[in-house]
């Protein structure tokens, strides 16, 4: 059989191919569960091209084999592939996979190798949904091993409940009512968050104007270049972007038939760190790390460290939201639940521990300023509810906090930090040989958390007492020292100082008592299926 023939008939059998993937692409769309503010176009978008390619690819390879023009279908490709090429051009911009893909161009060329007669090393590395007590529980030994040897602050709080007000203090040196990363227009009543305002110089700027190379390796999209994140670095590897992908691919049926679709895990992030290292060694580095491994809905085999028979999420429970709202209450799920998310500690202790000896291997270690903290910590339903988000217990914002500084012992430190601290401590570093504001001074540092995510809700701590005005919730307080558990409420007028604090936050919150939007986002961190 001629070539031509063949060629035409792949041309003709690709239409009906085309159609029948529109169809499914329909089919599937209808099937997905929408994410919170996601429209009905925004829903099929994805999954639509997905499997319209399919259809091409396998129309396209039927017609080859089988060559030849079709009477029907060489009538109509024509006009079908000028109606395809005109969808593709102006295809909505408003597609929630083209809002997170439409600044795919990454920074991402190879670093420069520098070398300086005195190399400074700096590493910040931030656990995506670690709690507090993370080590003193044991679920983490190779991390509570190397914390022998770290500076380590039993009084460390995030800034907020999420990711995205959290980090920004990280990178900017201040509180999230002050960054105000998470507010911004509203949009169908919610508020689309606006991200770092390109105002504030961002920690990553200032060590490039002193002549760092910078290097990211990034996991949760509110991390990410649609937040103004890869400010000031000259490598910025986004893994949320394949993410993404996936997830739109994973709502295809037939590739979810077909293939597996696995998650970029700990694992890629090490490999992408070791291979920076690998380019820095030898001169003046900023290094940052952001693992998402332990965020819901978690993992039932990092790495083969699930060795339960018992299903695991999203498989059991299909919609990750019902365990949110409640729906999820047998106890013995609620443990399986918690035991999933330890499994998936473990396997992230390992992957930071291959990084540590990396580091050590490259002759890093002991000239290398590291300081480990989370985002925010984790509920199980100690006070009612599960994830976080939703308010300012010690549960979901006491966060590690692990400093490992050149010249500096390690010791326990009854210090009250914050994550705000982080850049003020690297620039101390940098400038004067310390770690400025969390060196040990005695002095109760108080800590203002606001968040948005599902609505207003502000709470203050100095690390000792905790006073919280969490979403549609009055006020409450507690003893930190004689109440750790935060089982007795004693009112806001118990710590009137915090209190004060509280009133002024609630205050900066008026205007934005709306809850979060950002559907995609939302999406590549898996929420729901």
């Amino acid at each position: 059989m001629k070539l031509t023939h063949r060629l035409r008939g792949a041309i003709d059998w690709a239409v009906p191919g085309l159609l029948v993937g529109s169809l499914l692409g329909l089919i599937d769309g209808l099937l997905a569960t929408p994410f919170a503010g996601e429209s009905l176009l925004q829903k099929h978008m994805g999954v639509f091209v997905v499997d319209a390619t399919i259809g091409v690819f396998f129309g396209t390879l039927v017609g080859f084999c089988v060559g030849g023009p079709h009477r029907l279908f060489g009538k109509i490709s024509i006009p079908v592939a000028l109606c395809l090429v005109i969808a593709i051009v102006f295809q909505p911009t408003s597609s929630s996979l083209n809002a997170e893909l439409s600044d795919i161009w990454t920074q991402s060329r190879r670093l420069p190798v520098l070398r300086s007669p005195e190399p400074t090393g700096i590493v910040v590395i931030s656990l995506d949904t670690v709690r507090g007590d993370v080590m003193r529980t044991g679920k983490m030994p190779n991390l509570a091993g190397r914390a022998d040897d770290a500076l380590r602050y039993s009084r460390a709080h995030a800034t907020s409940s999420w990711t995205l007000p959290s980090m920004a203090s990280v990178h900017t040196g201040l509180f999230a009512h002050d960054h105000l990363a998470d507010r911004g227009p509203l949009v169908d009543g919610r508020i689309e968050p606006s991200g770092l305002s390109g105002v504030e110089t961002t920690l990553a700027e200032w060590l490039q104007s002193r002549g760092f190379i910078n290097a990211a390796i990034v996991t949760n999209p509110f991390n990410g270049h649609r937040y103004g994140f890869n400010r000031g670095f000259d490598y910025f590897k986004d893994l949320s972007r394949a993410a993404l992908r996936r997830i739109a691919i994973r709502r295809s049926s037939i590739v979810r038939l077909a293939f597996p679709i696995e998650k970029d895990d700990a694992s890629v992030v090490t490999d992408e760190a070791i291979s920076v290292l690998d380019q820095t060694s030898g001169g003046d580095f900023f290094l940052w790390l952001h693992y998402l491994d332990a965020h819901a809905p978690y993992s039932s085999d990092p790495g083969g460290f699930d060795q339960y028979d018992e299903c695991a999420l999203p498989d059991c429970f299909n919609d990750w939201g019902q365990v949110r709202r409640g729906e999820i209450l047998a106890e013995n799920d609620r443990e399986r639940i918690r035991e999933l998310y330890d499994i998936d500690l473990a396997y992230l202790d390992t992957e930071l521990e291959r990084f540590f000896v990396a580091l050590d291997a490259r002759g890093l270690w002991e000239s290398t300023l590291v300081l480990l903290v989370a985002d925010h910590g984790e509920e199980f339903w100690e006070h009612g509810g599960v994830e976080h988000g939703e308010n300012f217990h010690g549960a979901t914002t006491q966060i590690p906090f692990l400093v490992w500084a050149p010249g500096h012992p390690g010791k326990e430190m009854d210090q009250s930090v914050d994550l705000a601290n982080v850049m003020p401590a690297i620039q101390s570093w940098v400038e004067n040989g310390n770690l400025g504001p969390i060196e040990e001074t005695g002095n109760p540092r108080v800590t203002p958390m606001t968040s948005l995510l599902f609505g207003a809700g502000v709470g203050c701590t100095d690390g000792f007492a905790r006073v919280l005005l969490n979403p549609g919730e009055s006020g409450k307080s507690y003893d930190l020292k004689a109440d750790p558990e935060e089982a007795r409420n004693l009112g806001t007028a118990a710590f009137p100082h915090l209190n004060q604090c509280v009133q002024d936050l609630k205050g900066s919150l008026n205007e934005h008592g709306a809850p979060i939007a950002d559907p995609a986002a939302l999406r590549a961190l898996g929420y729901i299926e």
